[in-house]
């Protein structure tokens, strides 16, 4: 499976150096479809990088152990599902806006930097989930 930063050189070496020589910025519609792309895949890199998936099932038990299959809602399950997996990874994505994001916007890295730094912390975290 592709790493981002190979998608992203892929890119690059689409859109080419401009007159200059420099590397090109990427055209609006380029960014467009990277948007939407990354938009596209987000909920199963929910489900397959987090700990989204054991949230729910922990919830889905607790609901038929209180023998109610339809109070709470699955609606509501999922949602505060998602704030329980936001504040498990809050750590994990506070370091990756620091160490990544905000340099990158900074211009201090450039986009591969940034990628293999938060590919890295990502990493480190569905490590420590695992058993």
């Amino acid at each position: 499976m592709p790493e981002v930063s190979d998608v992203l050189k892929a890119v690059d070496k689409a859109t080419g150096p401009d007159k200059a020589g420099r590397p090109s910025e990427w055209s609006s519609p380029i960014k467009l479809a990277v948007a939407f792309t990354g938009l596209a895949l987000l909920p199963s890199l929910l489900v397959m990088m987090t700990s989204f998936t054991r949230i729910i099932i922990v919830l889905s038990f607790i609901r038929r152990a209180l023998t109610t299959q339809t109070i709470p809602p699955t609606v509501a399950l999922i949602g505060l599902a998602l704030f329980l997996t936001l504040y498990t990874m809050s750590p994990t994505l506070g370091r990756m806006n620091q160490q990544a994001l905000q340099p990158y916007l900074t211009d201090q890295i450039t986009m591969d930097t940034a990628c293999l730094r938060s590919n890295n912390l990502l990493k480190e975290f569905m490590v420590r989930q695992t058993r």
